[in-house]
């Protein structure tokens, strides 16, 4: 059944490469795969905004022009992209923003306060997609504070269908 379900999402993947529109129904089959609550693929290139895409999954409007417009997605990257230095595109990370709204003051409360407690989420895994000094792409999947965080096993899920992504990352439409 779990080979079924990934080889559905990597036939989405590579359609949503020629018809950008349904990357968010590819977001919501890992969601769904995972047991996971939320997804965000996120793109950005602080030398050329205009270049910057994301998609999500069950992330609301407002919280993602609050990602937008208040530059958040800047803060992300300068927050995690240093926790992919020993990782290769295509791997995964797990992690956890439990300790942010313990760090009144720091970028991590603030982006505590702009994206993770308006969406209630908690456990993180993510797949690198590329990265530079300016710039990084990240596919990621979030569960709430209640849920279990992700096991290696979901992580190699996604590190399976993170090589998909990181081969269809150049053609995504920006």
């Amino acid at each position: 059944m779990l080979a079924e379900q990934e080889n559905k999402i990597i036939g989405l993947i590579y359609e949503a490469a020629l018809k950008p529109d349904i990357w968010n129904d590819v977001l919501a089959e890992v969601v769904k795969l995972t047991g996971s609550t939320t997804a965000i693929l996120s793109i950005t290139d602080q030398l050329c905004p205009g270049h910057d895409i994301v998609f999500s999954h069950n992330i609301s409007q407002q919280c993602m022009q609050v990602y937008q417009d208040e530059k958040v997605k800047v803060i992300d990257m300068h927050l995690h992209a240093p926790q992919w230095n020993d990782k290769s595109l295509g791997d995964t990370l797990l992690s956890s923003f439990a300790s942010y709204a313990d760090m009144p003051g720091t970028d991590q409360f603030l982006f505590y306060e702009k994206c993770v407690k308006p969406t209630n989420i908690t456990h993180v895994a993510a797949v690198l997609l590329e990265r530079s000094i300016y710039s990084w792409a990240v596919f990621a999947v979030h569960r709430a504070p209640q849920l279990m965080q992700y096991s290696d096993q979901e992580a190699q899920v996604l590190q399976r269908l993170g090589m998909h992504f990181v081969v269809l990352y150049k053609f995504i439409d920006r």
